[in-house]
């Protein structure tokens, strides 16, 4: 039995000890996300670090470090998700195609040869609205069309 022990690296005691300390994480472990579920529960938006120290800010010693605590509540599945911005746009995101620019060279001698655009979104009481600016070259004349409500 001495040579498993000393195989496994530790001694009747340490191994003793070791076991009693898993024990003690594990309850201590359970008894944190116990309190963080009803804390979640008041304040479903806090990121875990926000947790801890609203946790620690009203008193109660958790026993354990932000790390861990973070660790804990992730492995839970008490995350919460990064909120982003509900702003519509021209792209989905994964990334353009390139066009080539086709008036290189171009030589314009008559009306409608080509005409830019262009798209902007803003918001005006709470709704998006878009822009549309078109420009006729041949002519320098600009056009915006106003299309309210996405």
């Amino acid at each position: 039995m001495e040579q498993l022990y000393r195989e496994v690296g530790y001694s009747r005691q340490g191994l003793s000890q070791h076991q009693k300390s898993e024990v003690q994480i594990d309850k201590l472990k359970s008894d944190v996300l116990e309190l963080a579920k009803v804390w979640r529960a008041n304040h479903p938006g806090f990121s875990a670090r926000t947790l801890f120290y609203s946790i620690l800010n009203q008193g109660i010693y958790l026993g354990v470090g932000i790390n861990r605590f973070e660790r804990w509540v992730a492995e839970a599945g008490m995350n919460v998700r990064k909120s982003r911005p509900q702003v519509p746009k021209t792209s989905d995101g994964k990334g353009k195609k390139t066009y080539p620019n086709l008036t290189n060279g171009l030589v314009l001698n008559g009306i409608n040869q080509l005409i830019v655009g262009d798209i902007t979104y803003y918001m005006v009481d709470g709704t998006w609205h878009f822009i549309f600016a078109s420009k006729m070259c041949t002519l320098n004349s600009y056009y915006a069309y106003f299309l309210p409500k996405i």
